[in-house]
């Protein structure tokens, strides 16, 4: 069994017709843009067996061509639209669909709305969705142990152990689980999870510096702000926000990066 993805970029243009013939700049979406509009991205995860004449799970071209016969004038129609459309619903409505003409293969369909901002359908659990939104803070801290010289501190962690710390602009992308009926009633559920996580995270960690500003990383504690520990704390705190504040939802993970080439889930 292996897992194949593909994502097909397009635009969602106020005047222009659905479009799918043959792309002409994939890379940058077709329907190509025309005037002010929305760029839209679609991953669809297929599950299977390679095959053994084609040496494919399944012709990456397939997919685009039903993608765009499929879902893409669907969310243009929406996207023109004068009534608001709900993109779970969309979602929900277009998987069936976009399933059934890829031979029943699709495991889930990600469907990011900006590149900082994604729903996630999976195709036998369609009374849930996933959803992803990125935040940001900045913080300093100083990766040592207490029971280690410097010298000691520095063959172990280098310069991550110098004296007066450093910093990195972390990203923070939490992953929530909602029943399809609650995120439909609750499409304001963006800016509840910016509320949230404001309080549970950003708050306590912008512009702090980690070691010595948040009790969950001095030295006593024997926790040190590593990217890996980071994600596990601010699971855990937003976690117990979500639990009390949120009921009908579930924290699934949380992503943090420490750069644009690391970053850690938990859980993983």
């Amino acid at each position: 069994m292996v897992l194949l993805q593909r994502t097909v970029r397009f635009n969602l243009n106020a005047t222009q017709d659905s479009d799918c013939d043959a792309a002409i700049n994939g890379y940058a979406g077709w329907p190509a843009l025309v005037g002010i509009g929305a760029h839209q991205e679609v991953t669809i995860l297929i599950e299977g067996e390679i095959d053994s004449k084609t040496n494919y799970l399944m012709d990456i071209k397939r997919i685009d061509q039903q993608v765009r016969r499929i879902f893409v004038p669907a969310l243009i129609k929406a996207y023109q639209s004068s009534v608001p459309v709900s993109p779970v619903l969309l979602l929900k409505d277009v998987l069936p669909m976009l399933d059934a003409s890829l031979d029943h293969l699709i495991r889930a369909v990600r469907w990011s709305l900006s590149p900082y901002h994604e729903i996630e359908m999976a195709e036998k659990d369609q009374k849930t969705v996933l959803m992803r939104q990125q935040f940001d803070f900045s913080a300093s801290h100083r990766l040592c142990r207490s029971d280690l010289s410097e010298t000691e501190n520095y063959a172990l962690y280098g310069k991550c152990a110098n004296p007066n710390g450093h910093g990195h602009n972390y990203r923070v992308e939490p992953c929530v689980r909602l029943p399809v009926e609650e995120a439909h009633a609750h499409e304001n559920w963006v800016s509840h999870l910016a509320r949230l996580t404001n309080e549970a995270i950003i708050e306590p960690m912008d512009h702090k510096y980690l070691n010595l500003d948040c009790p969950a990383f001095d030295l006593e504690s024997g926790v040190m702000p590593s990217v890996e520990n980071i994600s596990r704390i601010c699971y855990a705190w937003l976690d117990a926000a979500i639990q009390r504040d949120w009921p009908k939802a579930r924290l699934e993970s949380i992503t943090v990066w420490e750069t644009d080439r690391t970053c850690c889930t938990f859980p993983g």
